[in-house]
């Protein structure tokens, strides 16, 4: 219970959520499940940004010619 004390602390919200889904036995699973959704939506947040400083670096191509 911990685990699910600290995390209430940090995102009540997802632990509401995670109490009201999977209560007791899910609710490691929960846990380790919100971290992967949060880790994939912050790497993709990172290559939308790489590849956007990517494609404002590259010089423009003249056309013609």
């Amino acid at each position: 219970m911990a685990y699910d004390y600290a995390e209430s602390k940090k995102d009540p919200l997802s632990h509401d959520i995670r109490e009201m889904f999977f209560p007791e036995a899910g609710d490691r699973l929960m846990g380790i499940w919100l971290k992967l959704v949060k880790s994939k939506v912050l790497m993709g947040c990172i290559q939308c940004v790489n590849s956007a400083r990517e494609s404002s670096h590259r010089p423009h191509q003249k056309r013609g010619n």
